[in-house]
């Protein structure tokens, strides 16, 4: 089906692409990115509609069972302010938590 879907970037971290219209991505986010350069890349992620992977990010709203670090303070501070929901969290996952 033409125009469907086409990958609208890709880079180390982060393939996106475009399906129906609606921008869906893919993440992986190693550890190296560090406060403000780790704030900066979370806004440069503003154009997708639905974001999963691996974030590297530690947080009780996603992950109970570990402790909040930075990094998952400021993603979910993120999520909130662009209106993102946690579509599960660790708990729920055969063999997790």
């Amino acid at each position: 089906m033409d125009g469907v879907e086409k990958v609208t970037r890709e880079d180390r971290r982060l393939a996106l692409v475009d399906v129906w219209g609606h921008k869906l991505g893919g993440i992986y986010a190693d550890g190296k990115l560090l406060g403000g350069k780790w704030r900066e890349w979370l806004k440069s992620l503003n154009e997708a509609d639905c974001l999963v992977g691996n974030w590297n990010a530690h947080n009780q709203a996603w992950d109970p069972l570990n402790e909040d670090d930075t990094r998952g303070k400021d993603m979910e501070e993120w999520m909130v302010e662009r209106g993102f929901e946690i579509g599960g969290n660790m708990t729920d996952q055969p063999g997790k938590g």
